[in-house]
């Protein structure tokens, strides 16, 4: 897995196997308050290029991106609240339920 700190958003590596995901956390102008989104992307490994999947609601200012070694979970951290957002990784799709 590879991820991406600072600047407007955090990146990291997907889950499924056979197929490519990167996640990416668009934080909320100024890092202020709830309202970020992370928004699941399949990679073409030929390619190159990104296709946008379903994007979910997510830390205002989110730190870190970090999927967990089954690669069925997805945890990002507010800098500011310190609060933890957890989702569910769908196996298929590499889409995420809030958990």
């Amino acid at each position: 897995m590879v991820s991406c700190g600072g600047g407007a958003s955090s990146v990291i590596g997907g889950p499924r196997k056979g197929a490519e995901v990167l996640y990416a956390a668009f934080v909320t102008p100024n890092g202020g308050g709830p309202g970020g989104t992370i928004v699941p992307m399949s990679l073409n490994t030929s390619s190159g290029a990104l296709t946008a999947l379903s994007p979910v609601g997510g830390p205002g200012n989110a730190v870190k991106i970090v999927v967990d070694s089954s690669r069925t979970s997805l945890y990002s951290s507010d800098f500011n609240t310190g609060m933890l957002y957890a989702y569910s990784i769908h196996p298929a799709s590499g889409n995420l339920t809030p958990s």
